[in-house]
């Protein structure tokens, strides 16, 4: 298929922001993000929120886990978000030890502009859409990457809490 793809961190410099926690039950905070509190965080759908890999070691105490989730918010016909949340720590078998778990939460913001038809194909159809996204559709985008960084930044403020971390300031983007 021929499209026009633009393709922006949601969080430009950076690729992601980390969580990193020690304390009691890490996995725990891995079992609350589950479909129910992703759907709600990012305004979704249950079926625009999906686990990808889990792993989790017992050969070893305490047991390393991995988990990335991914969460596609759409927007419009154009353009979608994809959200992924990676979580990669170790819980002890002893309850009364502490563990560890990073939290990685990024994403990008897609849009594509499918180009299929051969009207579509021609020269003045695409200078069109040219000026369309230069005068119009680029601060259109900008609403969404400043969407797509609220949406992490209430993320990360609600780990912090569930945490007890401190919640500090919002995300500089």
């Amino acid at each position: 298929m021929v499209s026009w793809s633009i393709e922006d961190s949601m969080l430009a410099p950076r690729d992601k922001i980390e969580i990193n926690f020690k304390g009691a039950n890490p996995f725990g905070i891995y079992k609350r993000i589950d479909t129910g509190f992703c759907q709600k965080m990012f305004e979704v759908g249950s079926t625009d929120f999906w686990e990808r890999d889990f792993r989790w070691s017992v050969g070893s105490d305490p047991h390393p886990f991995f988990g990335r989730l991914f969460v596609r918010k759409e927007f419009d016909g154009f353009t979608e978000g994809i959200f992924e949340i990676l979580f990669q720590g170790k819980q002890p078998t002893d309850p009364s030890k502490d563990g560890e778990v990073r939290i990685s939460v990024g994403g990008n913001l897609r849009t594509n502009f499918d180009l299929s038809t051969p009207f579509r194909q021609t020269s003045i159809y695409r200078a069109f859409l040219w000026l369309y996204i230069k005068f119009y559709y680029s601060a259109v985008r900008r609403t969404y990457l400043k969407i797509c960084q609220e949406k992490i930044d209430a993320f990360n403020r609600q780990v912090r809490e569930w945490t007890g971390m401190p919640i500090g300031g919002q995300l500089s983007v």
